[in-house]
């Protein structure tokens, strides 16, 4: 994959990223809720990428040095568990991420 197609496929995926909250809250049809996302989106796509990317990388990290340290504690259950529990987190606060962004792009483009 060039540089080139990476960034045209970022900048896509971010256009689309509120597809759901859309169709859910809004209740738009299904036609139009491609175009509402990439309107509301237009301007921050960037910014929404990096939202989305670093804390990611943050707990992707995490997960892999807490669930080291509870296999080395407890062996292939202490990963697991470890793991289990930094992930429930990680994917709570993702959620939490994507309502907020959601709302403060509505609240920024009307």
């Amino acid at each position: 994959m060039s540089a080139a197609s990476f960034v045209v496929a970022i900048r896509r995926q971010n256009g689309f990223q509120f597809l759901c909250f859309e169709y859910v809250l809004q209740g738009s049809g299904t036609r139009s809720i491609n175009t509402v996302s990439r309107e509301l989106t237009a301007g921050y796509r960037w910014k929404i990428f990096a939202i989305y990317l670093i804390p990611g990388l943050i707990i992707g990290i995490a997960e892999n040095v807490l669930a080291r340290v509870g296999m080395s504690i407890a062996g292939g259950a202490g990963y697991g568990i470890i793991a289990f529990l930094v992930t429930a987190v990680g994917g709570a606060y993702q959620a939490i991420v994507n309502i907020m962004s959601y709302h403060d792009l509505r609240a920024v483009k009307e």
